[in-house]
């Protein structure tokens, strides 16, 4: 399988450097996995409900990575946009 390709908006840069150190590293190694597509069933990609065309896949219990998919003249991106606490909707709907 090939692995995804993906873009990293700067709200997402910037929210992963807010994040504690142990965290970080947490969420690169989620992210490597989204792209490697490896571990599907752990990270739980999903449609985020209410937020249009906003995914979400799982870092831990409680916090997420945010993207959405677009297309380029390449074919399929990810763009992820954000990472943080599962419901931080308001976080969200302000960077799309």
């Amino acid at each position: 399988m090939r692995p995804r390709r993906v873009r990293y908006a700067s709200g997402f840069q910037k929210a992963l450097r807010d994040c504690p150190l142990e965290l970080q590293v947490q969420i690169i190694r989620a992210v490597e996995q989204f792209i490697n597509r490896t571990a599907e069933n752990s990270l739980r990609p999903e449609r985020k409900q209410g937020l249009d065309g906003i995914w979400a896949f799982r870092v831990t219990s409680g916090v997420r990575v945010f993207y959405r998919q677009a297309k380029d003249a390449q074919g399929t991106y990810s763009e992820l946009i954000h990472v943080g606490p599962h419901d931080d909707y308001r976080t969200i709907n302000r960077r799309r």
